[in-house]
């Protein structure tokens, strides 16, 4: 019976679940290259598309270089907020250093910096839960947690018009 090499297996798995050639590598990285994200809501998606094509080429003769793992990786974020900052971060870098030595980031480096930005956005984006100051407990539970301030305290109402009709 044939022995089965640790050699043999990765290259089996290398053939089941990763690139095997020079233009299926080429069209893992033209598809994450082209990718854009114009939306939070495609923020998480586009890491995870860079993640997994990053993982397909890695240690393979076709794996991304640093340059095209950062720059081409920022290329694609939103042009707001911090994701301004982050891009003009690593474009300044790679224009004034040609070299891949000493690089203050790297891919992971970049999505963990583009995950935290996003949570922060999807944090500042949700609206305030109107929590109840009043301290008396005559008030049912089913009822305290949809009070506003104002009726919890017996005070004029809200002056913000409630806008879900209750039906």
């Amino acid at each position: 019976m044939p022995v089965c090499t640790a050699r043999d297996t990765l290259a089996f798995l290398w053939k089941c679940f990763s690139v095997g050639s020079a233009v299926s590598a080429d069209l893992t990285k033209d598809k994450v290259f082209a990718m854009t994200v114009t939306m939070l809501a495609q923020v998480a998606p586009y890491i995870e598309a860079w993640c997994l094509a990053i993982h397909q080429l890695a240690g393979s003769p076709w794996d991304f270089t640093l340059f095209q793992s950062t720059q081409k990786f920022v290329n694609g974020l939103p042009t707001f907020g911090e994701y301004i900052i982050l891009k003009e971060k690593v474009r300044s870098y790679w224009r004034f250093n040609n070299t891949f030595d000493n690089a203050p980031f790297d891919f992971a480096s970049l999505a963990d910096d583009v995950v935290d930005i996003d949570l922060s956005f999807r944090n500042n984006c949700k609206p305030k839960p109107r929590i109840s100051t009043s301290s008396s407990n005559d008030t049912p539970s089913s009822q305290s947690s949809t009070l506003t301030p104002s009726a919890a305290t017996n005070s004029a109402p809200d002056p913000v018009p409630n806008p879900r009709p209750h039906l």
